[in-house]
């Protein structure tokens, strides 16, 4: 990913996401290997985002998306093919600058429209259609500073995908887009009670010293008759000239995670860091 500031309000991005799932043998009925392939997915998105004031601002995003699971090889005698979508995220951010007991604090509010686009096949019959995960994300966070060097951020998340709750496959499949992100509010079989069941929640706090280290913990909860996914998290980040390290570990509540005891770093680098310190003067 990258991105490209025009100036101190606007600001143009481009990511590339690829997913391998590596050798996978395809069987006949008889068990008898008929096809090793490597299945893959890769998104290519774009994406502009502005600043409307000192606290507000807004982006947009598009993305094609391209998911070659079968390489063409085919299931009960029906041929299948690569699908295809094309997607959009829009999203919000509020930010407001606080101060309480003489301390400076941090509020910020956020929403996000993920993935609102196309149905996805894999056959070349329209019945087989399905939603690809649109998403609605809601978020807020509070950060306080203790004071110059200790500071700690509560968050919440709220989710919620925006596709009809499991019917008869032949009505989802006359459903809109539009239409099914707006039943996805009301069609839930068991009324309003199932509706919240829908929504998942995931609660985190974040710790920093000098800016320099981070503590990370966090929550995440879905209903039990809607995947029944809980886990907890924790992690830790640590920041010098350059570069950035972070770790997380996830430790699940039931086993169905597929992540469950894993290790997950990443790295990143800040090039701008780099440049700027090759051009500090000598002395």
């Amino acid at each position: 990913s990258g991105y490209y500031r025009f100036d101190k309000k606007q600001v143009i991005s481009a990511s590339l996401m690829y997913s391998s799932y590596g050798k996978i043998d395809f069987t006949d009925n008889d068990g008898v290997t008929q096809l090793i392939v490597n299945p893959n997915e890769w998104a290519v998105d774009l994406g502009y985002s502005r600043l409307f004031s000192k606290s507000f601002s807004g982006g947009i995003a598009f993305r094609f998306i391209y998911s070659n699971l079968t390489h063409g090889y085919p299931t009960t005698d029906v041929d299948t093919k690569p699908g295809l979508s094309v997607a959009a995220d829009i999203s919000g951010y509020y930010r407001k600058d606080l101060r309480l007991r003489n301390k400076n604090g941090v509020f910020a509010l956020g929403i996000n429209f993920s993935n609102i686009g196309s149905k996805m096949s894999y056959t070349d019959s329209p019945s087989n259609s399905e939603f690809i995960p649109m998403n609605l994300r809601l978020g807020t966070s509070f950060t306080y500073d203790f004071d110059n060097f200790n500071s700690l951020a509560l968050c919440i998340d709220l989710n919620k995908l925006l596709v009809p709750s499991d019917t008869a496959t032949g009505e989802k499949n006359n459903i809109s887009v539009p239409e099914a992100i707006f039943k996805s509010f009301y069609d839930a079989p068991g009324g309003f009670r199932e509706e919240m069941r829908e929504i998942t929640y995931s609660y985190g706090l974040e710790y920093w010293y000098n800016n320099l280290f981070a503590l990370r913990a966090g929550y995440f909860h879905e209903n039990t008759y809607k995947g029944n996914r809980k886990y907890f998290t924790a992690g830790a980040g640590f920041r010098l000239s350059g570069f950035t390290l972070d770790f997380s570990y996830l430790m699940p509540v039931v086993q169905n995670q597929p992540l469950a005891r894993t290790l997950r770093f990443s790295l990143s680098f800040d090039i701008s860091s780099f440049r700027s310190i090759a051009n500090k003067p000598r002395t």
